[in-house]
Parts: structure tokens; sequence; C-alpha cells
């Protein structure tokens, strides 16, 4: 799956309680909102 990286961080504060950066979830939000972007555009390509 695409977003095990980008989900990553948050796998790591929920199970061992260590706080991810705040650059490790500004990239993870960067990541998670391109692959949607692009989930979403190649969904309307293909209807349309």
């Amino acid at each position: 799956m695409a977003l095990d990286v980008p989900l990553s961080p948050t796998w790591t504060w929920l199970a061992v309680g260590e706080t991810p950066a705040a650059m490790a979830l500004v990239g993870g939000g960067i990541v998670i909102g391109a692959v949607v972007g692009h989930i979403i555009v190649e969904s309307r390509r293909r209807q349309g």
C-alpha cells in the first residue's frame, strides 16, 4: 500500500508512544495529499 510509509510516524506514535517530529508530520501530510489527489485525478480521467 502506498500509504504505509507516510503513516509510519503515526503508527510509531500509537504503538510506542514516540512523538513524531513536526516536519515528519508535515511530510506525511504532503505525501498523503499527493496520493489522494492522484487517485481523484485518475478516477475522473477514467470516467470522462
